[in-house]
């Protein structure tokens, strides 16, 4: 990858092959991550050694290298500030016969780069003198040091499999030892205060999120979240350590040179933003011709506007604080105008902290799609006229569909344990006599265990879960059943629920036979039923949707014995079972009508 990482002069070829070597090193990444057996140890040193093989890189993907190095020659040769004059300014004209003038890209804009960015590349500007590379590679140095540094403190904190994801990231390791970007810094300060946090550090805390907020704006948004967990101290810290760091740079010209290019920035500049193009391309299509220059700001004020809500669901929920940075972080994201590949590095930093959790899992890995898919936006300086474009869709819609499943795995069980309560509801109406906390209660084909937690919550009863497959999600232990035989005694249970199970089972008549053998009492049974071929039809493609995602594909080996039947098909088989009827109703709409049956031995 980085051989080919030439300058685009050098043609489509070369970043053709760049760009197959990174797609092809993120799939390699990924799964090596599904496969999941490695040590920490073995992921830092694979690190260290992957960002030794780019250091030698040059700005060739990406000329804001020049910049930086622009930067840092005219404070430790001169004594200007960075701030005080484009580089394109008669002031500065006797520097413009240098090599990195003519690589500069934007010389008409003031520089944007907060203090402790200037910092860094003031200090090694004095290498200057040698010669422009010694002064790039300083920075790089840097710049990398405080990565490593995070990405040792982020081992402390995540698993080594779900590190590894950020750690061998085709991405990252490209945009931080290879192209030198800020993030690489913002990272290791972003994840010492959160190490911080979990130490109760609140000075450290709040010193690092101050200068992670000076090396590239966005992580003071964090400041609130820390303070909220930590108290006044980290936000007098972080206040002071802001002030203090911001002194050497403060000029009455600073802050409108400043807003006067990240103003142009937000309303000229667009890349690889999958929302805000999608919005602006809807606009034009329904006649609102071109919207860029307002759609941008527009969704700055949306972004800016979301943190209160963002930050009352951090207090409400309890969540963590890697997770409350991640979620911010994402609204940048999607609000952004630019998301340059690099942009995605922070994130990729705080996904392992999140992972753990089945929703923060869809929600990193979609996030390393997007960076993988990201590395193709390279195509557009040099390649097939019809890559970027190729890459920026289906990046994003990959990112979307992960999305979706994230959002569904965390709002599933809530829904799934208010839909259980309701069929126990159902069930307990047609039962003969209530509950109580001497019943013995089988959930067969529990799935996630919700029925069953429904009914020890309402009646305080004994209740025993059993499934083919193992996705409980409750406290309660789960007995795994190998289709065929139960592994309980006759008349071991009082009663005996089914939902949504028969249609799965691989011998359903036996699956029923068992139940009959250990209760004692009635078997509940609630299924599917269709009138029309058109609902079979339906029945089958949702059934197979919904538990897919309800799994993340544990139940997909069932779909070979799916079967749904008719009313008059159940009735005729329990009676050939020797299965009396006591009550029998049917409920829904013609999408998804449901029978539910109290039967018991004749």
């Amino acid at each position: 990858m980085a051989l080919c990482a030439k300058s685009p002069d050098s043609g489509a070829a070369w970043r053709t092959g760049f760009v197959l070597c990174a797609l092809a090193a993120g799939v390699l990444v990924f799964l090596e991550w599904r496969r999941g057996e490695v040590s920490a140890r073995e992921v830092l040193v694979l690190a260290v050694v992957l960002r030794v093989v780019v250091f030698p890189m040059t700005p060739t993907l990406s000329d804001d290298g020049f910049r930086y190095v622009w930067d840092g020659m005219i404070q430790a040769e001169s004594g200007v500030n960075p701030y005080h004059f484009a580089p394109s300014d008669s002031e500065l004209s006797s520097s413009h016969e240098e090599f990195i003038y003519e690589q500069m890209n934007s010389r008409d804009y003031y520089s944007v780069y907060p203090p402790i960015s200037q910092l860094v590349f003031a200090v090694s500007g004095f290498l200057y003198p040698f010669s422009w590379l010694a002064s790039w590679y300083g920075i790089k140095l840097i710049l990398l040091g405080g990565e490593l540094a995070g990405l040792f403190l982020l081992s402390r904190m995540a698993n080594p499999r779900n590190l590894l994801l950020y750690a061998w990231h085709p991405l990252v390791v490209l945009e931080t030892a290879g192209q030198g970007h800020g993030e690489a810094l913002v990272v290791g300060l972003l994840i010492a205060s959160i190490w911080a946090v979990h130490q109760t550090r609140p000075s450290f805390a709040g010193g690092a999120i101050a200068a992670a907020g000076w090396v590239k704006l966005v992580p003071f948004v964090f400041a609130p979240f820390i303070v909220r967990r930590l108290g006044w101290r980290a936000a007098v810290v972080g206040f002071t350590f802001t002030v203090m760091l911001a002194a050497p740079y403060a000029e009455s010209y600073t802050i409108p040179h400043v807003q006067e290019s990240l103003d142009l920035y937000v309303r000229s500049f667009e890349f690889n933003a999958g929302p805000y193009l999608a919005i602006k391309g809807i606009a034009a299509s329904i006649g609102f011709g071109d919207v860029s220059k307002t759609l941008g700001p527009a969704l700055q004020w949306l972004f800016l506007l979301s943190l209160p809500i963002v930050f009352v669901l951090d207090w409400w929920k309890s969540w963590s604080i890697g997770w409350a940075m991640i979620i911010v972080l994402s609204l940048f994201l999607v609000c952004s105008t630019t998301v340059h590949p690099w942009y995605l590095v922070p994130l990729l930093a705080l996904a392992p902290l999140v992972m753990e959790r089945d929703a923060g899992r869809w929600f990193g890995l979609g996030w390393a799609v997007l960076g993988t898919a990201s590395m193709a936006t390279y195509w557009r300086y040099a390649g097939p006229s019809w890559g970027y474009d190729l890459a920026v869709w289906l990046g994003w819609i990959l990112w979307m569909s992960f999305m979706i499943v994230a959002i569904s795995k965390a709002g599933l069980p809530r829904l799934m344990r208010q839909r259980a309560s309701k069929k126990w509801r159902r069930i307990q109406t047609i039962l003969s006599r209530p509950l109580d906390s001497s019943a013995r209660v089988l959930d067969l084909g529990a799935g996630e265990g919700f029925v069953g937690e429904a009914i020890h919550k309402s009646t305080d009863a004994q209740v025993t879960l059993v499934d083919v497959v193992d996705f409980n999600q409750t406290p309660f232990p789960l007995t795994l059943y190998d289709g065929h035989r139960l592994p309980f005694e006759d008349n071991s249970f009082d009663l005996c629920v089914v939902i949504f199970v028969l249609h799965h089972a691989g011998d359903m008549e036996q699956t029923l036979r068992e139940a009959t053998r250990v209760t004692e009492g009635p078997i509940a049974i609630l299924e599917s039923v269709y009138e029309s071929n058109w609902q079979h039809w339906l029945l089958d493609r949702l059934d197979r949707l919904a538990n897919r995602i309800r799994s993340a594909g544990e139940m997909t080996s069932r779909e070979k014995h799916l079967h749904f039947r008719t009313d008059a098909e159940w009735r005729s088989i329990f009676k050939r079972l020797g299965l009396h009827v006591e009550h029998a109703t049917i409920e829904g709409r013609w999408v998804h009508q449901q029978a539910l049956y109290l039967v018991q031995k004749g």
